[in-house]
């Protein structure tokens, strides 16, 4: 659908709106910065047929006022459309309900469209066009009445972190139209934490492919800027002034994320704010956030550092896409099939595949493990030496059972083998470590067919072995993880410490998303609030204890330093004209012995992508 750009700046020219800063303007004539930004980025996603737009703003971006007008323009250009301004209370929607008919009376007749009825409900045209104005509530009454007997194509829905009620959400969602021609949906807000519907509405935006999301910051605001001649400027910036070293931070992702350089008049203005305005680090960062990353602040105790998380975005944000599986189950181990798919569809992700020579870790926390919001079952692997651990793949499931998460682990315990693998064995995991140990046992006396599968595969697996961490002697009191409360401090204590170290390199957006939720509350471990997740934290925290008191002693025995491989692949490269060689080689035979159906495609799915590899051939040392 292409965007009446052309119509809609004349419009704009048109409109008379009251600025904070400027009184009466033409909004055309003195359009801010984060308005075009937002505009831009509308008429592309238009033109590219996607028709609903997540728009995440800071504070007094002018982004409501811009919005409003859009609102207007759609509904005169458009006869005969349904249309719905949704707010989180009255009064927002009395304010905006007044501000649309100050729009309204500004515009020359050229551009009005007759007014059939307009009162505090709603907004009726001669032209057939409606548009309802409707409170969703900042309650969780759990009504759903937000999009009760509604047909919407066109919607602006404003400040959604402050919406209250999920089912009236969903039943809104319902209302809306997926093929008319002519829709147009817009979600806008601040941050406002993590405990509300738009940052859930926002991470799944950033994978979808029928949303943009739009992250508008301080910076794409021309007001928000001290010019030179000020005093003020003279005051926080000064003749010889120059960023610090966290400025320089921030401005570096500015340029990688968005493509936008941060000026000397901006920090200006920005140290004005901390100084003057704003002086509580989180509450500034929320409302005046310079990432997406940072507008999403903690109402608790956050566990790991804005800094940190900024820059762990980053890193992964510049990582290679992984490759995308998804694991199906059948009633046995061998019957396990491995199908190439998409982003969407998949449970498996692997960004690297398996290496001769190579150790690995396993972390394991199946469902309502480790607390009662943890609903998926969840792996993460990583390749371990002796000073430094990447992230090499990640399964989720939120539909299995605990037999077949079992499965799932020995699939990637097999492929990723040598592995150490730690599971938590709180309430279902003692039902997954069940399943494992009647997979030992069938690799004696089981099924003919399946023995050489389970040998292989369980071959390759090694139990974390459980100490007692301040006990003498540190013999070890059993097998794999049960978080309690003082395990569960010393588990994400030990994974935040090595992260901010640098040793521990995630590669999962997901993951480092869910980090951002990770709160200490008072008489509480680290962990996520409640209908927040953390599976892949936590996964990934049994991982890198496994790493630390199990595997990482024997590396740094044999002198297994992350620097010294680098250095001995480039070496191989070298000796091979510059080609790097591949450790590992697919081995066919061994993923049809397990019933992988290799190559083989989910209907719709595109080109099939290499499946898994396995490294077999020469054994070498175990950990």
């Amino acid at each position: 659908m292409k965007f009446p750009l052309d119509q809609f700046l004349g419009f704009c020219r048109a409109l008379k709106i009251d600025s904070k800063e400027r009184g009466v303007i033409s909004l055309g004539e003195s359009m801010l910065g984060t308005q075009k930004w937002v505009l831009e980025r509308i008429v592309r996603g238009l033109e590219e047929d996607v028709h609903e737009f997540d728009i995440l703003k800071c504070r007094q971006a002018g982004i409501s006022t811009f919005c409003l007008a859009l609102d207007l323009f759609w509904l005169f250009k458009h006869n005969g459309i349904s249309g719905m301004l949704a707010v989180h209370e009255d009064t927002a929607r009395d304010q905006f309900r007044t501000t649309l008919e100050l729009y309204y009376s500004s515009l020359p007749d050229l551009w009005k469209r007759p007014i059939r009825d307009h009162n505090r409900n709603q907004l009726v045209l001669t032209t057939g066009t409606k548009l309802f104005y409707r409170v969703a509530g900042v309650k969780k009454s759990g009504k759903g009445s937000l999009g009760r007997s509604s047909a919407l194509s066109f919607l602006h829905a404003t400040e959604m972190s402050s919406w209250g009620d999920k089912e009236a959400f969903a039943a809104l969602r319902a209302a809306l139209a997926q093929k008319n021609p002519r829709r147009l949906y817009i979600w806008e807000s601040t941050a406002r934490g993590f405990e509300n519907l738009f940052y859930d509405q926002w991470c799944e935006a950033k994978d979808a492919a029928s949303v943009v999301p739009i992250f508008v910051s301080w910076w794409a605001n021309d007001l928000y800027r001290l010019p030179r001649r000020e005093s003020l400027y003279q005051l926080y910036w000064g003749k010889a002034g120059r960023a610090n070293a966290q400025e320089q931070v921030w401005s570096r992702e500015v340029k990688k994320l968005y493509g936008r350089e941060i000026d000397d008049e901006q920090l200006a203005w920005w140290r004005w704010l901390c100084a003057e305005q704003q002086p509580d680090p989180s509450i500034r960062l929320q409302e005046y956030p310079w990432t997406e990353n940072q507008a999403f602040q903690s109402t608790g105790s956050q566990f790991f550092s804005s800094t940190e998380l900024s820059r762990l975005y980053l890193e992964v944000a510049g990582h290679p896409n992984p490759e995308y599986f998804r694991l199906t189950f059948k009633d046995n181990f061998h019957e396990t099939q491995v199908l190439a798919s998409n982003a969407k569809n998949s449970s498996l992700k692997v960004w690297k595949n398996p290496e001769k020579h190579g150790f690995y870790v396993l972390g394991a926390d199946p469902a309502y493990g480790s607390s009662e919001s943890s609903d998926g079952f969840c792996i993460s692997v990583w390749r371990a030496w002796a000073d430094h651990a990447e992230q090499v793949a990640e399964f989720i499931d939120y539909g299995i059972t605990t037999a077949q998460f079992a499965w799932a682990i020995a699939y990637l315990c097999g492929a990723y083998g040598p592995c150490t693998f730690n599971l938590e064995v709180s309430g279902p995991g003692h039902a997954v470590l069940n399943e494992i140990q009647n997979m030992r046992k069938e690799r004696v006396f089981g099924l003919a067919r399946a023995r050489p599968v389970l040998r292989d595969v369980l071959g390759s697996m090694r139990d974390f072995l459980w100490r007692k961490y301040d006990a003498i002697y540190g013999t070890p009191a059993a097998i794999h993880t049960q978080t309690t409360f003082q395990v569960k401090e010393r588990l994400m204590n030990t994974f935040r410490d090595y992260v901010e170290r640098k040793m521990v390199v995630p590669y999962s957006r997901e993951l480092v998303s869910e980090m951002t939720s990770i709160e200490r509350l008072a008489g509480q471990a680290p962990g996520a609030p409640d209908h927040r997740k953390d599976d892949r934290v936590i996964a990934a925290a049994l991982a890198i204890l496994a790493w630390n008191d199990q595997v990482r002693p024997k590396l740094m025995a044999q002198g297994l330093i992350f620097k010294n491989a680098q250095q001995e692949a480039a070496e191989l490269a070298a000796q091979n004209n510059g080609v790097a060689v591949a450790g590992p080689r697919m081995v066919r035979t061994y993923m049809k012995s397990l019933g992988i159906l290799y190559n083989k495609p989910d209907v719709g799915l595109g080109n099939v992508k290499t499946a898994l590899p396995r490294r077999l051939g020469q054994r070498v040392s175990r950990t």
